[in-house]
């Protein structure tokens, strides 16, 4: 144990206990702080981990094929032209959006010269 007898024999005043005294406590607040900062940015790192991109994998196992995408494609209505053609749209919350087209491929460019 450390007594204040000791304390003014090792800093050799009453000012230099006082200092000796701040730094140990600034050194146990930045301690704190320190331990405090680390969990709150594993915390945070824990969850964008978890969280991931925000895409996820939707599945038309119909039209064959699968796509990632940060919003789930919507169907649309079949046209009368194209009836075995499907389109789904993906619709964000801005002004844009993507439209994919799956269906029967058309027929080569040398199909439609003979036409």
């Amino acid at each position: 144990m450390v007594t204040a007898a000791t304390l003014k024999r090792e800093y050799g005043s009453e000012e230099g206990i006082r200092d000796a005294t701040l730094q140990l406590q600034r050194s146990k607040m930045t301690k704190h702080w320190m331990a405090s900062l680390l969990a709150l940015l594993s915390c945070y790192f824990v969850n964008a981990c978890k969280k991931g991109d925000g895409w996820d994998e939707y599945k038309y196992r119909d039209a064959g094929f699968a796509i990632s995408a940060p919003f789930m494609p919507v169907p649309a209505r079949p046209s009368p032209e194209e009836p075995n053609t499907r389109a789904y749209a993906i619709n964000d919350n801005s002004r844009t959006g993507i439209v994919i087209s799956a269906g029967p491929c058309p027929p080569p460019v040398s199909e439609y010269r003979k036409m």
